[in-house]
């Protein structure tokens, strides 16, 4: 007979298990538009082995209480759109209304930044999610409904707190999850389980176009969490507690966050100038 642990631990496995097959039936069976009246678009990118399995993670956002006016999948190779085209998860989601579009090579900022560039005056607060995970019905209608009730924050379900030494910041691997909602610079927010992002913060990364490049190429979260900083917006946990979704079952032999936390310092240190360290340290210190 399994012990508690041991059958505890069989809980996560058997719900990615029930998700995967369940995402790949809807997939093959659903007639069901991705495209709905909630008040944003979502975002999110994808490379390499990745793009056989993306229209599982499009297709748990697809199948949400609420669907983004857009739902836009950016890739930035030939060789990946030639493996996007051919997919036929994705053909069967593009006739639903996904959107597959081209950029130029950035890495990570690929789930954000060829969105913000292509307009300026956004009308609709952007939603981006990675494309390993398995979200759960409610999770559009969660940050819609936390950008709405504070649109002067960014929002997300999962956010590291800043660790000090002094007046300087801490090693990035020594930070601790945020514990409560309230907005602050001290809250680092991690795209993993979805964020949403307010309009005049779209305007302003615009504006800074790819400065990205230079300071934070591989790391995706430390550019936006330097710019909320200097553009004013401080960052809001939707929950208490951080929240984890499901993984695509072998997503993560490719994960990007392999490459990324032990190179995190540098990038942090280049990106949190003075002026913008400042105003995380006038946010307080842990009482």
């Amino acid at each position: 007979m399994l012990s508690t642990a041991r059958r505890l631990s069989f809980i996560p496995t058997v719900r990615r298990a029930y998700l995967f097959v369940l995402m790949s039936l809807t997939n093959l069976w659903s007639r069901r538009s991705v495209r709905g009246g909630s008040p944003a678009v979502v975002s999110l990118t994808t490379y390499g082995p990745r793009v056989s399995s993306v229209h599982l993670t499009i297709e748990s956002i697809a199948r949400g209480k609420a669907r983004p006016r857009k739902l836009i999948l950016w890739l930035d190779s030939e060789a990946d759109l030639d493996a996007a085209v051919k997919s036929p998860g994705l053909a069967r989601l593009r006739r639903r209304g996904l959107e597959i579009r081209r950029s130029e090579p950035m890495g990570p900022h690929g789930k954000y930044y060829p969105y913000v560039a292509s307009e300026y005056g956004h009308a609709l607060p952007l939603a981006t999610a990675d494309d390993d995970i398995l979200y759960p019905r409610s999770w559009l209608v969660g940050l819609v409904a936390a950008q709405t009730q504070d649109p002067s924050s960014i929002h997300c379900y999962r956010a590291h707190r800043i660790g000090l030494i002094g007046n300087k910041m801490a090693p990035y691997m020594s930070w601790v999850p945020v514990k409560g909602t309230a907005p602050s610079h001290r809250n680092f927010l991690t795209g993993v389980s979805g964020v949403i992002y307010p309009t005049e913060y779209l305007d302003f990364l615009h504006q800074k176009g790819e400065a990205f490049r230079a300071v934070a190429p591989k790391a995706d979260d430390v550019w936006l969490n330097a710019c909320a900083v200097e553009a004013g917006f401080r960052v809001s946990q939707i929950r208490e507690n951080a929240l984890f979704f499901s993984v695509i079952p072998g997503s993560q032999r490719v994960a990007l966050w392999r490459h990324n936390v032990g190179g995190n310092d540098p990038q942090i240190d280049r990106a949190y100038t003075p002026p913008i360290l400042s105003a995380v340290l006038e946010d307080g210190r842990e009482k």
